[in-house]
């Protein structure tokens, strides 16, 4: 009797919480929000169910749709019905519009991220434009006038969000497919904003000066003088072979390499010639007369011992490999001019076009 007592009492104390959620959970009319949002739970899992039971195709999609569109109409009326607003503005066309476009470009092959939020704010326009122009049964009205003059307004606002949107997504795309761009002053810029701390990007330039030094060190370094002076003379050529092997060598092609241009320019020095490693940017700049990034190399004449036939090397190869530079060879020696290649690790940004 006693337990029964208290159970019967613990309900009536919980009975008006119990009460409002129930309020809160079953619909108080069958055409309500909460109708459209529990056929869209059921048509989710109905899906599954048809997806365990291997349905077809088709049967599944049509119950993940019915589930997609239920899910809009029912947030979209329950947030209307409620009066949900942020900063005066109605949420429900846009959280519907949202659930749409979610809806429709998730059906779209492939990553459709940046279409469907631009078109969102144009979907959105539509949920508020079309009920003012059709009626429950599908008849057509005409809206008073100030309601025309406010459905314009919404729709030019929504182009207008849309565009910015559009331009954000096409700025974005520039820099990841061209990270130069990324090294320019945007301090007078009015759409470009550079968030402090962050780091620019390594440019496409830099990498492809690191791989023509490489390929130099390979055609220069250690090699007859008289070669290297006939590469050189015939240097022109030379460009042309080593640009061509350059874009053979890249292991990871992008947009942005097509911009620049590599260039040598070799300048006569005490003990050889000083190599200007160039390469200069032909593509879009806030620069008025472009730039371009310059690694300077030294190829320099080392008098190294002439092998001789008792010494067993290969007559025209060095006899120490790896010689130190600067060191001189035995007096009375007989010696062989031969090269030697280095570069420094800078790489400098200068304005305007090489002389």
């Amino acid at each position: 009797m006693f337990p029964f007592l208290r159970n019967l009492i613990i309900f009536k104390i919980f009975q008006p919480f119990f009460q409002t959620v129930r309020d809160s959970i079953i619909p108080s009319d069958y055409f309500s929000w909460k109708t459209m949002v529990y056929l869209s739970l059921f048509s989710w899992l109905m899906s599954w169910v048809a997806y365990g039971f291997e349905a077809t195709r088709f049967t599944i999609m049509l119950l993940t749709s019915f589930s997609w569109l239920f899910l809009a109409f029912g947030v979209g009326w329950g947030l209307q019905a409620n009066h949900v607003k942020l900063f005066g503005i109605p949420l429900a066309p846009w959280v519907a519009g949202a659930i749409l476009c979610g809806f429709i470009f998730g059906l779209i092959p492939g990553n459709q991220i940046e279409l469907s939020i631009v078109t969102w704010p144009l979907i959105s326009a539509l949920i508020i434009i079309v009920p003012q122009f059709l009626t429950w049964d599908g008849k057509v009205k005409v809206p008073p006038p100030i309601t025309r003059q406010q459905v314009i307004l919404v729709f030019l606002i929504s182009l207008l969000l849309s565009s910015w949107l559009q331009f954000y997504f096409r700025i974005q795309n520039w820099f990841d497919d061209y990270p130069s761009l990324m090294a320019e002053d945007f301090g007078t810029s009015g759409f470009v904003y550079r968030v402090p701390g962050r780091a620019a990007p390594l440019s496409d330039g830099v990498a492809l000066l690191t791989l023509t030094e490489t390929t130099l060190q390979q055609e220069l370094h250690n090699r007859p003088w008289s070669g290297v002076e006939r590469w050189l003379l015939n240097i022109n050529d030379q460009l042309v072979n080593l640009r061509r092997e350059i874009r053979d060598r890249l292991v990871s092609p992008s947009r942005e390499q097509r911009f620049w241009r590599i260039d040598v320019r070799p300048v006569t020095a005490s003990n050889g010639y000083d190599l200007k490693l160039q390469a200069i940017w032909q593509g879009p700049t806030a620069e008025p007369n472009g730039y371009y990034l310059e690694k300077s190399c030294q190829l320099t004449r080392v008098e190294r011992p002439t092998p001789s036939p008792t010494t067993g090397l290969t007559p025209g190869a060095p006899a120490n490999p790896t010689p130190a530079v600067g060191v001189a060879p035995a007096a009375g020696a007989s010696t062989t001019p031969w090269s030697n290649l280095t570069c420094d690790l800078q790489t400098e940004r200068k304005s305007g076009q090489p002389a």
